[in-house]
């Protein structure tokens, strides 16, 4: 038989190796969706600092642009946290990017504020950046 220690360690691997996979869909679902808005990474994180991120007091310099929501809306997608117009809330609950994006005292104030949104188009996206800036 094997010994409870043994077991204990191969869970771990296995929860790890498995954290990094998601880790490493997340990083082409985030280029993949760039891309397909003309967008690179760079770009990205620029525009994630100048209107989420950096910008927790009220409204940015400007609107945020489509280009930008477009990207998100499609991370959404492909992560399989959009359905149609709704939010999966329960699955974002479980994502590791969830944990990566905001602090865990936050976590269920940030997902009440996203519960009631419904994004139809890309500009829908800027109400969920509201809750991002609120609670990142």
């Amino acid at each position: 038989m094997y010994s409870l220690k043994f077991i204990i360690v191969l869970i771990a691997v296995v929860v790890i190796l498995e954290a990094k996979e998601e880790k490493n869909q997340d990083k082409e679902i985030f280029k993949k969706c760039a891309e397909a808005n003309d967008l690179d990474s760079t770009k990205m994180k620029e525009m994630w600092k100048m209107y989420v991120s950096e910008n927790k007091s009220g409204k940015s310099g400007g609107s945020i642009p489509k280009q930008f929501l477009c990207a998100h809306k499609c991370i959404l997608e492909e992560k399989g946290f959009l359905s149609k117009t709704t939010l999966d809330i329960e699955k974002i609950k479980k994502s590791e990017l969830l944990k990566q994006l905001i602090k865990e005292e936050n976590v269920d104030a940030y997902l009440k504020c996203m519960k009631p949104i419904k994004i139809k188009k890309c500009e829908d996206l800027a109400e969920v950046f509201e809750c991002h800036k609120k609670y990142f």
